[in-house]
Formats: C-alpha cells, sequence, structure tokens
C-alpha cells in the first residue's frame, strides 16, 4: 500500500493545485508549448476534428498557463511585489475560467459528436 501525502478529503481543485505547484517547471512550459501548437494545429488544419481537438488542446493550454502564472504570482508574493502578484492572480483566475468555459465546450462537442447531431459547432 502506497501512503499518500495528500488529504483523503481533498477536493478536486486541491488535488490540480498540488499537482500543478508540484510539477517542474520545464514540464509546465513543454505542456503549455505543446498544447498551444496542438490548438493551432487543431484550428487550422484539421476541418472535421476541430470541434474536439481545439476545446481540449485550450483547456490543457489554460491549466498549463495557470500553473506558471500561478508560480510567478507565489514568488512575486514571495519578494513583496504585491501589484504584480495581484494582477498575476487576475489572470490566474482568467485562465481558469478559460479552463473551465473550454471543458464545458468539449463535453457538448464530444456530445453532440457521439449522439450524432446535426449542429455544426
Amino acid at each position: 500500500m502506497v501512503l499518500s501525502s495528500r488529504r483523503p478529503d481533498a477536493s478536486l481543485v486541491e488535488y490540480v493545485e498540488s499537482r500543478a505547484r508540484s510539477a517542474p517547471l520545464r514540464s509546465l512550459i513543454a505542456h503549455t508549448v505543446i498544447a498551444f501548437a496542438v490548438a493551432m494545429t487543431g484550428f487550422s488544419l484539421l476541418p472535421s476534428g476541430k470541434q474536439i481537438v481545439f476545446p481540449f488542446a485550450l483547456v490543457y493550454f489554460s491549466c498549463g498557463a495557470w500553473g506558471l502564472l500561478d508560480r510567478a504570482r507565489s514568488h512575486s508574493l514571495a519578494r513583496g511585489r504585491q501589484h504584480s502578484a495581484r494582477y498575476l492572480g487576475m489572470l490566474c483566475s482568467f485562465f481558469v475560467g478559460l479552463a473551465v468555459l473550454s471543458g464545458i465546450g468539449l463535453l457538448f462537442a464530444l456530445s453532440f459528436t457521439l449522439l450524432g447531431s446535426p449542429w455544426i459547432l
């Protein structure tokens, strides 16, 4: 049995935060760049797959960008830069909202595609 340092009653948000904060910086940068490239490729080159590929990559990009911005915000707070930490916090909130909206769009796109809806997203 593997013992985990996380609480057993931790919410999904706490789990995602701990994963993003414990990830190496190079990993976050690589995830963000790859997700941006996949999003742009899915948006421009895949006419039939852009309904699913683009929202998926946008969710992945938003989570990576949030991880990078959260790390920068915590460094700003540690150095006493309250204004920059506040602006970085607002950008973190923007990317969290973008991830949530893209996730909802991805769920709708998957359901419309799997159910065979005549709608074209």
